[in-house]
């Protein structure tokens, strides 16, 4: 039986006893505010889009959590013609984040971490499961989150279809309108809660999506295109004590400064028609996930297809997943997962 030594006890009282101290008070961060950055790459066809984020003033570190990205963008024919009155085309769910296939951070030139072209899966499982519904009927409309309708997400009718939310979506865009889009940069290294220091050079790069992968039509011909009118960073500046600022660069002297974070990857493996059973080995080398979120889609979608929505994660009638760590099955036994119309098990 476990006991509690005399050597390890703490006298300890309620806050409410506090009565001769003060809370401490803030004093490092002298003031935040936000610096538009603009592209050093033309804005022209599906070429990358780079931002280089100067660490040249010496006062200011950067915060990269509370940054965001904001993108004027419309839906236009391959000849830079408008749409026409009669012609409908709209947009995927969570439009902003689909833009771009990849999304490249690098610190001093070096890249933190590997690069992955499935940007927009990411961003939109996070976003699916880390926001209320409150939160995607109001703040998450400036990323152009409307949620597709339940059992026709594959609708690509977009004038008398069944699908409200591409239709929604697409009222946007009517006509060639130019929308302007505001939302945060799904890295990993936008999620961390410790400022980047002063002086250290930051280079994002975005590279473009398929327009087939982000618009959803059933119009005849494919000659529709995305084009971004113009492109800016917001960069969240911090302007830190002096005092603050000799103390790291001594400490740097003795000690690297360290950054955590929570590392996020998407892995894709294409299923042959017709397979009805499938393992995949060695998915993870070395470290291993906290979480796993697994997720079917048509793979036509996935390469690109006016007429599928790449984020319509179907059942496809999948009996049981079994998820094995050197060769033990996680939670014990593998997870039952059928569903019918009348429920699972």
């Amino acid at each position: 039986m476990a006991s509690l030594s005399g050597r390890n006890f703490v006298e300890a009282q309620p806050s409410q006893l506090s009565l001769f101290d003060l809370p401490p008070t803030q004093t490092a961060v002298e003031k935040l505010y936000f610096h538009e950055v603009r592209p050093i790459s033309q804005l022209s066809g599906l070429s990358p889009i780079e931002f280089s984020i100067s660490g040249q003033n010496g006062m200011e570190y950067v915060d990269l959590k509370r940054s965001f990205m904001n993108v004027k963008v419309k839906i236009s024919k391959k000849d830079g013609s408008d749409l026409l009155s009669t012609e409908y085309v709209g947009p995927v769910n969570l439009f902003l984040q689909a833009l771009f296939s990849q999304v490249d951070i690098s610190l001093q030139g070096r890249t933190a971490t590997p690069a992955s072209n499935h940007h927009p899966y990411k961003a939109f499982i996070q976003t699916l499961l880390g926001y209320g519904l409150n939160a995607k009927r109001s703040q998450l409309t400036s990323q152009l989150w409307v949620k597709d309708t339940s059992g026709h997400m594959d609708d690509s009718n977009v004038n008398s279809g069944q699908n409200s939310g591409l239709f929604e979506r697409a009222k946007y865009f009517k006509e060639s309108k130019i929308v302007e889009l505001i939302g945060p940069v799904y890295h990993d290294l936008c999620g961390l809660n410790r400022y980047i220091l002063n002086q250290v050079s930051i280079v994002m790069k975005f590279y473009r999506s398929n327009p087939k992968f982000c618009l959803i039509t059933n119009e005849l011909g494919d000659d529709y295109e995305v084009k971004i009118e113009d492109m800016a960073m917001k960069i969240c500046k911090v302007q830190i004590s002096p005092a603050v600022i000799y103390a790291h660069s001594q400490a740097l002297q003795h000690v690297n400064a360290k950054y955590p974070f929570i590392k996020t990857d998407v892995k894709m493996m294409a299923l042959a028609q017709g397979q009805v059973n499938f393992t995949w080995d060695n998915i993870f080398q070395g470290m291993r996930p906290n979480k796993i979120v697994i997720g079917f889609v048509n793979s036509q979608a996935v390469a690109g297809s006016l007429s599928l929505n790449p984020f319509n994660f179907a059942n496809y009638d999948p009996n049981q997943i079994t998820v094995s760590i050197d060769g033990i099955p996680a939670e014990g036994l593998p997870q039952k997962v059928y569903f019918d119309q009348g429920g699972g098990e």
